[in-house]
């Protein structure tokens, strides 16, 4: 039969269970929320307009939908958080812990998201990320001048111009509009600095 797979988000969860999904061997992916209940916030349309575009360029994904509540589904990741314990240790990451959801014991992380267009947009750039969320106050990105000169900034709005107060200068911002625009830009740039965050998993 063809694997269903059920997931609620966050986008940097879907990303990290990819390698899982297409060790199990892939299949139909569902996105969506369940019982009214999403990740830390609901899998709306427009969430799930941001990360469909990546997600529909893997070969091992068959078909990805929009849909809460599936009856269809062999594999859900829903409340994976609460269900499986998360083995404390540096190399124990989110794709690990999908992977023990699912009592995966070793994972392929050889690179997962393939079918990227490199964009020349961002050839020698330094793409910078900086969400709300898991800020390190002992990372200091004003020190990071040698890669600031050749920044671009890739997120939303509002942490591109708490970035720029961070670091004391105004670097440029390329709004895209989903996350396989991020992909092509990390593809081609020479390096990315970033905190957890989606675009974290996406590098």
């Amino acid at each position: 039969g063809v694997n269903v797979w059920f997931h609620q988000g966050d986008l940097g969860d879907i990303i990290a269970c990819l390698p899982v999904i297409r060790q199990l061997g892939g299949g139909e992916l569902i996105l969506g929320n369940w019982q009214g209940r999403g990740a830390r916030e609901l899998m709306t349309k427009e969430r799930f307009d941001v990360i469909a575009p990546l997600l529909e360029k893997q070969p091992y994904l068959t078909k990805v939908t929009h849909q809460d509540d599936p009856t269809n589904v062999t594999h859900s990741t829903v409340d994976f958080r609460c269900k499986t314990p998360m083995r404390v240790g540096e190399s124990h990451t989110l794709v690990n812990w999908q992977a023990d959801h699912f009592g995966l014991g070793d994972v392929d992380l050889s690179p997962w998201l393939t079918n990227i267009t490199p964009s020349e947009e961002s050839k020698s750039k330094v793409i910078f990320a900086r969400t709300a969320r898991y800020q390190n106050p002992n990372f200091r990105v004003c020190n990071l001048g040698q890669y600031l000169d050749r920044a671009m900034f890739v997120g939303l709005e509002e942490e591109w111009i708490a970035f720029n107060v961070a670091c004391g200068r105004q670097v440029p911002w390329r709004k895209t509009a989903n996350l396989l625009e991020v992909a092509e830009l990390i593809a081609d740039a020479d390096l990315t600095i970033c905190n957890q965050s989606c675009v974290f998993w996406v590098a």
